[in-house]
């Protein structure tokens, strides 16, 4: 009649392991005793295990066993070797009970009740009977109620259609603690009342699964709890699923800024303010952003890049195949020209908006560029507002709409056919619309459906209205050739090039003009000319036009001619120099200076020099270009003479000798610093190049192995220049 632990494992009603075993037997209260074989352990009384596990050992017992013992004479045994009591008696627990259970309504509450009393009620008649142990009966009975041996109302079969040894025992409990009505349960109320709820630990586990996972389920987080806890704590996956429901429902804002930020900014975000308010006149901000077009052109899909107005809510879309930064010039120079300047650009800060063309471009134009926080696009609501209308509007007509989510694009791919979709080998849906046509289907839709559209943030105004009605002045630009040039692209480094003696090094040829010749050694900005590849413009540093470089390969220029007008107005400089300076030197009498600087040595000690001459910065932006336009012009020039010509091949076989190229470099530096810290003098081009230099990467370098700061570099060359000029 005892058994060992490893002789149960694995029995009918019994688990498959010695761990869950000895837990089962210790949550049940199983009757036990010391195991005197060898390895120790326990062993359990048969009368303590489930009904299942009896019913299978008395069935392996031997023959004359089984016919020695009828089935009266093994409950028999049963009750003797039982050696827990009875509590108290069935009979008069259930007597007290049948009062409450004949008032009893037919409401949902006491039918269950009603259900419960019935089955203690056979459940005593049924110990009786077979005059079983508590303990030992409630298996038997549970086991027997089942199978459908225990009779019972239509009713109470209805309401409980099975029963286990812990729930009877459970009820048997509750009715010694409580009255009856503590048998209807908490249906409808559970809250704090589960596992989950009690066990701060499992409640937490669940909370963080749930902001980690979003959409685990009830089976996903008790397989995380099952490999975690012990089984014994844990709830079922039905209270799983019903209490992430109700916290799901009692916590709708905070599940859906874990789950789907987006979804959380646009239904729960405060909006209490506006953004828009302090704009009260015409082109005093404009929004841009870019956006993928939900929709498959015929090569491909696009992007849109939208400028918006936010007084007047005007709204413009550019189609290009990706966003950067001279594509969203393009978009702003439509609308420089058709909406005037604003004051105000507000971008997010993507590498596209924020590269230094573009922000070049605003700076010379003289508009403020203003940024959004990095992950706040609700700070520009207005162009983001725009993009929704335009693509939740007749774009989802079109044949090559692909949805605004994966959810839709497989709902559209769907609807194809079986046989579509086998002779498209599952290719994209695709539609015949070309990239210019959906620009002039943009185009159409913003000027004729959305301009003419109330809106709400216009008090019920369209865009056109507020903007017909505008009568104050507007900033505009009129010359769209100027724009141009100051929408023009600069090469690598920011446009900046060193002028050498054969011209201006770029893409692979030079570029040459006779204006250069005086700048030769010095650095200059360089500008593409937008509508000729021959051509590029010169600034000097503070954006002042030089002039209109050519490539006589691609334009065709006389270069022989370039070459002999940059040689007379070299010699016509360096001339007219020389002739200035000896007027000077006949004027003042320089004969005696050193005699003059001792006595004035001895005056005064303290010499105090004046200050350099400085020229204030201003930005040229427009008026530089349109210095460009004017230049542009052709020139007229008096045909050279026979004389000329035969100077100018002279001039052109002495230019266009080979020269030595200096190796400008590191070591370069080094050896003119060491001549210009002496003292020494050296060429203009050289100053220049060593000003630049230093203020490179490999520049600031050599300062740090030569051990000078770039602070003492800038105020030695600085103070040198002053005492030359």
């Amino acid at each position: 009649m005892w058994i060992g632990t490893s002789e149960l494992v694995g029995l009918p009603g019994l688990p498959g392991s010695k761990k869950g075993l000895i837990k089962k037997a210790q949550k049940e209260n199983w009757q036990w005793r010391d195991r005197n074989q060898r390895g120790g352990g326990k062993e359990y009384h048969i009368s303590s295990l489930p009904p299942q596990a009896q019913a299978y050992l008395l069935q392996q017992a031997k023959p004359d066993q089984q016919h020695s013992h009828p089935e009266s004479e093994n409950e028999e045994l049963l009750i003797t070797q039982s050696p827990l009591p009875i509590q108290m008696p069935t009979e008069t627990l259930v007597t007290a009970i049948i009062p409450s259970q004949q008032r009893a309504s037919e409401t949902s509450t006491d039918g269950r009740i009603n259900a419960k009393v019935e089955i203690l009620r056979v459940l005593e008649q049924f110990c009786e009977e077979r005059q079983l142990k508590k303990i030992s009966c409630h298996h038997v009975f549970a086991d027997s109620y089942n199978t459908g041996k225990i009779q019972v109302s239509e009713q109470t079969r209805r309401q409980i259609p099975s029963v286990s040894f812990p729930t009877l025992q459970r009820w048997y409990k509750a009715l010694q603690e409580g009255s009856v009505q503590s048998l209807g349960g908490k249906y409808g109320n559970r809250a704090g009342q589960t596992k989950i709820d009690t066990n701060p630990k499992i409640r937490d586990f669940v909370l963080a699964m749930l902001t980690r996972f979003p959409h685990a389920t009830g089976g996903h987080i008790l397989s995380a709890l099952q490999a975690r806890f012990e089984d014994e704590i844990l709830p079922s996956q039905r209270t799983i699923s019903r209490w992430i429901e109700g916290w799901k429902n009692e916590n709708k804002e905070l599940f859906t800024a874990i789950s789907n930020p987006d979804d959380w900014k646009n239904k729960f975000m405060t909006a209490f303010g506006s953004y828009s308010e302090d704009v009260v006149r015409l082109n005093q901000r404009w929004e841009m952003d870019s956006t993928s077009a939900d929709i498959m052109l015929e090569d491909g899909r696009y992007h849109l890049i939208s400028c918006i107005d936010v007084f007047s809510r005007r709204m413009k879309l550019l189609v290009v195949p990706t966003s950067k930064a001279t594509a969203i010039a393009v978009l702003v120079r439509k609308c420089l020209l058709d909406w005037g300047v604003p004051e105000e650009v507000k971008t997010d800060n993507g590498k596209d908006y924020t590269a230094n063309y573009l922000e070049r471009v605003f700076r010379d134009l003289g508009i403020r560029q203003k940024l959004c926080i990095p992950f706040h696009p609700w700070q520009k609501p207005h162009v983001e507002r725009g993009f929704r209308s335009f693509l939740h509007d007749l774009l989802e007509l079109l044949d090559g709409y692909i949805g605004h989510n994966v959810a839709e694009r497989q709902a559209l791919r769907a609807r194809i056919s079986f046989a579509d979709r086998l002779t498209t080998k599952t290719e994209e849906i695709s539609m015949k619309m070309t990239a210019s046509e959906f620009q002039a289907f943009c185009d159409t839709w913003t000027n004729q459906i959305y301009a003419n559209k109330p809106h709400e943030g216009l008090d019920g105004k369209t865009p056109f209205q507020v903007f017909t009605a505008w009568r104050s002045n507007t900033k505009s630009i009129d010359n769209e050739r100027i724009l141009d040039v100051l929408l023009a692209e600069a090469p690598g480094a920011n446009g900046l090039r060193t002028v050498q003696k054969r011209g201006i090094q770029l893409e692979g040829t030079f570029f040459i003009a006779p204006e250069l010749e005086a700048w030769i050694g010095q650095t200059v900005q360089v500008r593409f000319d937008p509508l000729d590849l021959g051509k590029i413009y010169v600034f000097d540093g503070d954006f002042k036009l030089i002039c209109i470089a050519e490539d006589p390969v691609r334009t065709g220029m006389n270069r022989q001619e370039v070459a002999v007008r940059a040689k007379h107005l070299q010699q016509k400089r360096i001339h007219e120099g020389k002739r200035a300076l000896k007027q000077i030197a006949k004027k003042v009498n320089v004969a005696e200076a050193v005699e003059d600087i001792l006595q004035e040595a001895e005056a005064n000690n303290n010499v105090v020099a004046f200050p350099a001459p400085k020229e204030i910065h201003t930005s040229r932006g427009l008026e530089s270009a349109a210095e460009v336009v004017a230049a542009l012009k052709p020139k007229e020039y008096a045909p050279m003479t026979a004389e000329e010509l035969a100077e100018a091949d002279a001039a052109l076989s002495r230019i266009e000798q080979p020269e030595v190229e200096i190796v400008r470099d590191e070591d370069h530096f080094c050896r003119l610093w060491k001549q210009v810290n002496a003292g020494a003098f050296i060429a203009n081009r050289d100053w220049q190049w060593m000003k630049h230099y230093a203020t490179t990467p490999e520049g600031r370098g050599v300062l740090r192995f030569l051990d000078v700061t770039e602070i003492d570099f800038s105020s030695f060359m600085n103070e040198r220049e002053a005492k030359i000029s």
